[in-house]
């Protein structure tokens, strides 16, 4: 919004210098302009060289936005994976714990039998043979919750590194809608300053021009100061 109604004053400018400028002051005016414009000139080729960077670190940022993106979504497809082992592994203990609870009932059972025997859907069972079924589901209760504990150790490794890549594909995405911007904003302020340029080559030089050229001049340098942190 600044720059054209920037532009539009100085169009002005050169509009009324035309009338009020007087022979001495025009010549004083126009050597301040010719310097002026000099300056102009000198910060946009700065402008244009930055540019130039901005456009060859999109390419560097769009290739890492590639990269991130292919590696996130490996990333959550191994997760997605994990997860699922990780809940029949849940599910697996939840079965076994109910086997623990039947052993130590059948346990219970045969230490209060007279003989040390239980019969259970026609099958006899001594206490060696539940003390091996017991000693048999407990192996097996501690290898599942070992897995169980690798398996929910790697889906929250996995899944803090999903967190990390989301975040650094949003901060490349960030910085990649700040250099477009700033693009905009060199080519919008080169338009505007040839725009200039050829009106005050057809009006005519006066001091207020040479003003609006200076303030133009200010914001290119600020401009450029943006575009060097962007870069940076």
């Amino acid at each position: 919004m600044s720059k054209y109604l920037l532009l539009g004053l100085l169009v002005v400018a050169i509009a009324v210098g035309t009338y009020i400028g007087c022979d001495g002051a025009g010549a004083r005016a126009g050597v301040a302009k010719d310097a002026i414009i000099a300056k102009l000139d000198a910060a946009l080729g700065e402008l244009k060289v930055k540019r130039k960077k901005i456009e060859l670190k999109q390419n560097e940022l769009q290739d890492k936005l590639s990269v991130l993106r292919e590696k996130r979504y490996r990333t959550e497809a191994r997760l997605d994976l994990l997860k699922k082992k990780k809940d029949n592994s849940a599910s697996t203990m939840d079965s076994i714990r109910a086997n623990i609870e039947r052993v130590q009932t059948l346990v219970s059972d045969v230490q209060a039998s007279s003989d040390g025997t239980i019969e259970r859907n026609g099958k006899t069972y001594t206490t060696a043979d539940i003390q091996k079924l017991a000693e048999e589901v407990a192996r097996k209760f501690k290898s599942e919750q070992t897995q169980l504990a690798s398996f929910e150790t790697s889906y929250n490794a996995l899944a803090k590194s999903v967190e990390f890549l989301k975040k650094q594909e949003s901060t490349s995405s960030s910085l990649m809608k700040d250099l477009k911007q700033k693009i905009s904003e060199i080519d919008a302020k080169k338009i505007a300053v040839d725009a200039v340029r050829d009106s005050t080559s057809i009006a005519g030089d006066n001091e207020s021009i040479s003003e609006g050229l200076e303030a133009m001049a200010k914001e290119i340098e600020d401009l450029g100061v943006d575009v060097e942190a962007a870069l940076r």
